[in-house]
């Protein structure tokens, strides 16, 4: 199987022509402000001028710069729903699971945020072993971590009903020719990537992972402590 002046201050806050004093009449041995001896007289006004504060640009978003945002997908399970939503909905309509419209998504909806991708699917069995470890992971990072399953060449339904059994709640996503599998060149089924907020791969895991070495690997990828080990 195959991821931020000068400015014077001018009295009490009135701008600087409010409070520059109007030279009266020039004084004796003075012309225009300047005496005679060629010096500034002390009567002469004094200009003050102000310039604006330069404000910092914006910073770009972080979608614009993730390394991976050219990868896209059909969601199977977006965040917002749940397989047994999406298959009870599926069982409700004339679409079976094979054709019904399902919202996009793109590896760059994760940008600025650490993600951990599982490419699963249902056939395999190892896959079936570590999906829990997935969701336990999930619930233990959450809101540090983001979490999406990439279910590869599979029948929708099947996938729908493995993620019910396992009790999965991240974000499943859909490779049904294998094609984002191949571009990460990953063979073998199970396999997991570690992605950075930039949306540089960082780590891979190729086979199972349980719950132990998952959690050492996120710790280790993304500088995280565990929370649960926290008093």
């Amino acid at each position: 199987m195959v991821l931020c002046f000068l400015a014077l201050a001018c009295g009490n806050g009135s701008d600087a022509s409010s409070t520059a004093q109007t030279p009266t009449s020039a004084q004796p041995g003075t012309t225009d402000g300047v005496t005679t001896d060629g010096q500034p007289s002390t009567t002469a006004a004094t200009v003050l001028t102000t310039t604006s504060p330069t404000t910092s640009a914006e910073p770009p978003d972080p979608a614009t710069t993730y390394a991976l945002a050219d990868v896209t997908y059909d969601y199977l399970v977006p965040q917002s729903s749940t397989p047994t939503e999406i298959l009870a909905g599926i069982e409700g309509s004339e679409s079976s699971a094979d054709t019904a419209e399902r919202p996009q998504g793109s590896l760059a909806d994760f940008a600025g945020q650490p993600l951990v991708i599982n490419f699963w699917a249902s056939w395999c069995p190892p896959c079936v072993l570590e999906m829990p470890h997935f969701e336990t992971a999930h619930q233990t990072f959450k809101g540090e971590v983001a979490f999406l399953g990439m279910n590869v060449e599979d029948e929708p339904a099947d996938a729908l009903g493995l993620a019910i059994e396992t009790g999965v709640t991240y974000p499943l996503s859909s490779d049904p020719q294998g094609n984002i599998q191949l571009d990460f060149t990953i063979i073998n089924l199970p396999a997991t990537l570690f992605i950075s907020p930039e949306g540089e791969e960082l780590d891979r895991w190729l086979g199972v992972l349980n719950e132990a070495e998952l959690t050492k690997r996120i710790e280790a990828n993304f500088s995280l402590p565990n929370p649960s080990s926290n008093p």
